[in-house]
């Protein structure tokens, strides 16, 4: 999952791994906790909209 994250953020040309990485990287491989997020609605291409805009966020 880390490794995720460092890859994600290097795609992104960022200099740190963040939370937001973390996220995106639990969202994005199959799994139990892909799975809990998204029962929530959040997915990777949700996520995605939120951290780098264009997209309005809903409650709930």
């Amino acid at each position: 999952m880390l490794q995720g994250a460092l890859r994600i953020a290097l795609a992104r040309r960022e200099r740190r791994i963040g939370d937001e990485h973390i996220l995106l990287a639990l969202v994005s491989r199959p799994g139990v906790p892909a799975e809990v997020f998204a029962g929530h609605g959040v997915t990777h291409e949700s996520v995605s909209r939120v951290l780098h805009g264009g997209g309005e966020t809903k409650a709930g």
